[in-house]
């Protein structure tokens, strides 16, 4: 179904700040792909902040996607690897529908998921939310892993740059603020969105003082702006890490020089082992490095750094079923378990066990609802309350549908359920986005998938547009408050609650993590 066609050349040519593009047309839109956004980070500048693009001559083919960003196995370590990765992996992609427009189009830019370790902006068919709400979208990749997210800064500053992925991740807004006027795109009106690690590297980007003034709205779908590591932290998985390949703490810089498949080796056991003491859900992630990130994202929020940045903050109704289904739930246990305390984390889970009808209704036994709850709700509740009480706005969202596909048509409308909903073109489901590999096809959607996608991306992309979100065909939709706690259920026909998880929020009142 997803077709690409050449086109007059002359139509698509436009002018970048490093010399000229040249498109090609996807659907209704017309598509600019594998567009350099920094050099390649290779040799030299592996763990090193982006460097600007050198100036080209002539025009640039951009007709292609880019190299995905080196990928760990996503689930299991005997996969396959993936085809068509690369440590020259920083590229974007920029959708603009083909009709004409009156005025500079609204800019929505999205950040994959994938918990730090896989995914690529080319999973992302930009056309369809191009055209459905006439914006201009950009996907994108940032450097993964070991190669975006080890903090090879703290065993030594003058080795490395800290916090490389997401530096990565506010060089291509700073590409968007520079350029995106040449694609019909508006500068002053760019949201930034992700899912997962998507959403939680969003919710990074709220406390990075470099990233201010490159986005106006933001959109966090499973994520949070506490998911990072203190430098500490960091700095001893970096040192762990190192010590699997053989490289002494006095030497980091001999990582440069190690292969590509040994350094990706070690990152998968590494990240399947729960990092370097077994406690870490998420062994790669953010560093708060008193430079880029000088605080937890969370406090700069609640100081108000970002009180005039609308915020759209969604998770899924059972976020952690399809992790509890795969046994991916222990090294996430311990580590939520030593966030917040022994004691605390049994008191909650007794608490839990005490509400089981409650728990049940959002598909599962006590300790799956609290781990859900623990890294996915209460987190995105405690955004949307600190955003309010600096004095800005905040809008809440629970996706309750489940699409029809494996393995939500089992386990319900859990982690990543909206993805497909979110990025697909009625009437079918685009499988790319979900599974990243495009052969997987389409699969047709029913009535209630189509109300349900519909009613989510109306969300996004009304936030993206209007500066919130709004539902044609739903409630009324209030901004997130402490007297209300106001959530839309978004599903195939949306439904406005009040403090949905009242009972379990009280109980995680006083508790750090």
């Amino acid at each position: 179904m997803s077709t690409v066609d050449s086109a007059a050349p002359d139509e698509l040519v436009v002018k970048t700040g490093a010399g000229a593009l040249r498109g090609t047309v996807r659907h209704e839109s017309h598509a600019w792909l594998g567009v350099p956004f920094a050099q390649p980070p290779v040799g030299d500048l592996k763990w090193r902040a982006p460097r600007p693009v050198p100036a080209w001559e002539g025009v640039r083919e951009a007709v292609e996607f880019g190299p995905a960003a080196v990928q760990l196995p996503r689930f299991d370590p005997t996969e396959p690897p993936y085809e068509g990765d690369s440590e020259d992996c920083l590229y974007l992609n920029v959708f603009v529908p083909a009709a004409p427009a009156a005025a500079a189009r609204p800019v929505l830019v999205w950040i994959h998921g994938g918990g730090f370790i896989f995914g690529t902006g080319k999973d992302y068919d930009g056309s369809v939310l191009a055209e459905r709400g006439d914006v201009v979208v950009v996907t994108l990749n940032y450097r993964l892993s070991s190669w975006g997210f080890l903090h090879l800064a703290g065993v030594d500053p003058e080795v490395a740059d800290s916090n490389v992925g997401v530096r990565d991740q506010v060089a291509a807004l700073e590409w968007v603020r520079d350029n995106i006027a040449a694609f019909g795109g508006d500068p002053a009106r760019v949201t930034v969105a992700g899912e997962s690690a998507g959403g939680m590297s969003v919710g990074t980007l709220l406390g990075v003082p470099a990233a201010r003034g490159l986005f106006r709205g933001a959109v966090l779908l499973s994520g949070s702006a506490a998911q990072l590591q203190d430098a500490a932290t960091g700095t001893a998985a970096a040192k762990a890490f190192l010590a699997r390949l053989g490289i002494p703490d006095s030497d980091p810089g001999r990582l440069r020089e190690t292969p590509v498949a040994a350094i990706r080796a070690a990152a998968a056991e590494f990240s399947m082992s729960g990092g370097h003491d077994g406690k870490q859900g998420i062994p790669f992630l953010p560093v708060v490095d008193g430079d880029l990130i000088p605080d937890v994202p969370l406090s700069a929020v609640a100081d108000g750094a970002v009180a005039d940045v609308p915020l759209l903050v969604a998770y899924c109704r059972d976020e952690m079923a399809i992790f509890t289904f795969m046994g991916d739930d222990n090294a996430v246990t311990r580590s939520l378990e030593a966030s917040v305390g022994p004691e605390a984390w049994a008191q909650l889970l007794r608490h839990y066990a005490a509400f089981e009808p409650e728990g049940a209704a959002v598909g599962g036994n006590a300790r799956k609802t609290l781990l859900g709850d623990a890294m996915f709700t209460m987190p995105s509740v405690r955004i949307a309350e600190a955003q309010t009480r600096a004095g800005g706005r905040a809008w809440l969202h629970r996706f309750d549908h489940q699409p029809p596909m494996a393995p939500y048509d089992v386990l319900g409308p859990t982690h990543a359920a909206d993805i497909p909903c979110l990025w697909s073109r009625a009437p079918s489901f685009d499988l790319a986005s979900l599974s990243g590999r495009p052969a997987d096809g389409f699969l047709a959607m029913g009535e209630a998938d189509r109300a349900a996608s519909a009613a989510l991306q109306d969300a996004v992309l009304s936030l993206v547009r209007e500066g919130r979100p709004s539902l044609p065909d739903g409630p009324h939709w209030p901004a997130y408050d402490e007297a209300s706690r106001a959530q839309m259920l978004i599903k195939a026909t949306p439904e406005l609650a009040l403090d949905p998880t009242g009972e379990r929020r009280k109980a995680w009142e006083g508790v750090r993590g």
